[in-house]
C-alpha cells in the first residue's frame, strides 16, 4: 500500500471532533470489527468490555451488522487494541473497510439467524454456512471490491428472521420432502 492509500483512510473515521483533521496526533478514530453471525463468548465479550474501559469511554456500539465499534480511538492506542482484538478472535476484515486499489471495500459482516442451533421450529442451523462462508471472504482479495456495503444474511428459520430481502445475497433455509437446503 502506498503512502497516499494509507493517508486517504487516516482520520477519515474521525469522529469530528478534531480542530485539524491533519492533526493524527490528536486525532480520534473509530474502530469496527465483526462478530460473524453476532455469535459472541462470555470471555470475548469481557475482553470488549475492559477495551471499552481502557480506550472508549466505557461505550460499545453494536451496529445493524452486528459489529461491534468503539469510538474515541487515538491513534497510539490502536496497536494495543489490535493486539487484544487478535487475541479475542476478532478481525476488523469485512467490515466495510477501503482497500488500495478496491473501488468499493469488502462485503460487510454475515447475518444469521440469533436463534440458529436452538430454535424449535428450525428448518436448519445457519451457523456452520455463516462459518464457512465467513472463513472463505476473510482476507480473499477475490472479495474486495463487491459493490458497495455487498450484504449477506443467513436464515434457518421458517420467519427468516433476518430479512434477507434485505440484504443483497440471502440464504434462507427450506425443506422440500425430506431434502433440507437453502434457497
Amino acid at each position: 500500500m502506498t503512502n497516499d492509500d494509507i493517508l486517504r483512510f487516516v482520520g477519515r473515521y474521525s469522529l469530528g471532533r478534531d480542530s485539524n483533521p491533519r492533526n493524527y496526533e490528536d486525532s480520534l478514530h473509530f474502530l469496527r470489527f465483526k462478530v460473524p453471525g453476532g455469535f459472541i463468548t462470555s470471555e470475548q465479550l469481557r475482553g470488549v468490555a475492559e477495551l471499552t474501559q481502557k480506550y472508549s469511554k466505557n461505550l460499545a456500539e453494536i451496529t445493524d451488522r452486528v459489529d461491534i465499534q468503539l469510538h474515541w480511538i487515538k491513534s497510539e492506542d490502536a496497536l494495543d487494541i489490535f493486539k487484544v482484538m487478535e487475541e479475542l478472535g476478532f478481525t476488523t476484515d469485512m467490515c466495510g473497510q477501503g482497500f488500495g486499489g478496491a473501488r468499493y471495500g469488502d462485503p460487510r459482516n454475515i447475518i444469521c439467524c440469533p436463534a440458529s442451533g436452538i430454535e424449535k421450529d428450525e428448518i436448519i442451523d445457519g451457523r456452520p454456512l455463516m462459518e464457512k462462508l465467513t472463513k472463505y471472504l476473510i482476507g480473499n482479495s477475490d472479495f474486495m471490491d463487491m459493490p458497495k456495503k455487498f450484504k449477506f444474511s443467513i436464515s434457518g428459520c421458517g420467519s427468516d428472521c433476518v430479512r434477507g430481502v434485505t440484504n443483497d445475497l440471502a440464504f434462507v433455509g427450506v425443506k422440500q420432502g425430506d431434502d433440507i437446503g437453502y434457497t
